[in-house]
């Protein structure tokens, strides 16, 4: 019978050491799903990472007939800064410096035939650099790779990923999260934007909406009634483009999802950037799911009726609306049609209030664009193969009914 090892926090092994980065030890960290997490009889089930005053701790699930070794490297915004050579030992701690930035551990499991497992662990955000309103137009380091952006009523942890002069800034925006399994702050396309999948800066902003309660798996980057955190984060957005040397129009909000609506309610506030919203809710109360609703009720708008909200929050809570007064600001929507809720109820209202019709491709005006593809996973983000394809239509100024729509499927991923 299988017997299942579990180490647990209190389990001290090894000595304590300070880590230092070595730039011969650079790697990037990209594709987790293709790693080899179980084979025969042995499985990583997870791999728990932990900060505890200057340490970090990785404390090892596993499923096994026996014991095996483990072996762990330790990264820093993707670059290994140290490695831990193979023992029994389920559980490893190291002393970091205080250094800005996301930490994680690769463990590598060695069972008693001679093969090896890998999983990493949850990432762990640490020591991040304080930009506030007053200095947020000072440019951003590329060693700065953690920040908070501490505004007067939000804090926003990020990461920043420095491009080259005179190119664009992309910000990716947050989708739901499991709160049971995942913990704050969580970023989206971290793990692309270290491999250069995009040509330029690269933001990821996770969604303070989410520190409000335990409960709030999908925010919106609402905030509350009272302190609207689209808004200040907007603000900041265009303090770092400006510091950067991009303008209004070189900026790019783009997310999937609750991430996409975030896309979208950011691009509506600044005017001439440009939202990339993959199947994203747009109407927050057409959402087919009924308990974040609840909760962002209760918890962002002190438990007002839905009816309440739409009548004196409608642009916040409601694309269409908030797309109404924009006139330079352009969308361009990744639509699954076999996501069909998010196509009947979120997709096609708003497309059609921008001047789109069913079929997808240019609106009336030219200035937005919807990609409508179909892939059997119904709601889900894009692959990586659809990377290239959105950068193309980014790039371009205006659109016709000539443009050529994509033909790549999600699911050739």
């Amino acid at each position: 019978m299988k017997r299942m090892f579990e180490a647990f926090r209190n389990l001290k092994v090894g000595i304590k050491m300070i880590v230092r980065p070595s730039k011969k030890n650079e790697i990037s960290i990209s594709k987790e799903e293709t790693m080899t997490t179980s084979c025969a009889n042995y499985s990583i089930d997870k791999v728990i990472l932990e900060h505890e005053r200057d340490e970090l701790v990785a404390t090892v699930q596993f499923e096994a007939p026996q014991a095996g070794q483990f072996a762990y490297w330790v990264f820093r915004n993707g670059e290994r800064i140290h490695i831990q050579k193979y023992s029994p030992n389920p559980t490893f701690r190291v002393g970091i410096n205080v250094e800005p930035g996301l930490y994680r551990v690769l463990v590598h499991f060695l069972d008693s035939n001679g093969n090896t497992i890998k999983k990493y662990s949850n990432p762990v955000f640490l020591y991040p650099v304080v930009h506030t309103p007053g200095n947020s137009s000072r440019k951003l380091q590329p060693e700065e790779r953690a920040l908070l952006l501490h505004g007067q009523y939000w804090k926003y942890p990020a990461l920043y990923y420095a491009g080259k002069p005179q190119q664009p800034l992309f910000v990716m925006l947050s989708a739901a999260t499991r709160r049971s399994e995942q913990r704050l702050p969580v970023f989206n396309r971290w793990t692309w934007a270290e491999i250069k999948k995009f040509p330029g800066h690269v933001l990821c902003v996770a969604d303070p909406t989410l520190e409000l309660h335990d409960e709030i798996s999908l925010g919106w980057y609402l905030g509350t009634e009272k302190h609207d955190a689209t808004e200040e984060l907007s603000r900041f957005i265009q303090s770092i483009a400006e510091a950067l040397g991009i303008s209004q129009g070189r900026i790019i909000l783009w997310g999937s999802s609750g991430g996409g609506f975030a896309a979208l309610a950011l691009a509506s506030r600044i005017e001439k950037a440009i939202a990339v919203a993959i199947n994203p809710q747009t109407d927050i109360f057409a959402y087919e799911i009924a308990r974040p609703i609840d909760t962002v009720r209760r918890c962002c708008f002190n438990n007002q009726t839905a009816q309440h909200i739409q009548e004196h929050f409608g642009p916040r809570v409601n694309m269409a609306q908030a797309w109404r007064s924009n006139r330079s600001s352009r969308a361009i929507l990744i639509q699954n049609k076999l996501d069909t809720h998010h196509y009947a109820y979120h997709f096609k209202p708003y497309w059609e209030a921008l001047g789109g019709t069913a079929e997808g491709g240019a609106s009336a005006d030219g200035r937005h664009y919807a990609w409508l593809y179909s892939d059997s996973r119904g709601h889900a983000a894009e692959s990586e193969q659809m990377v290239p394809e959105i950068l193309n239509l980014i790039n371009q100024d205006s659109f016709t009914a000539s443009t050529v729509m994509p033909t790549i499927r999600a699911a050739e991923a």
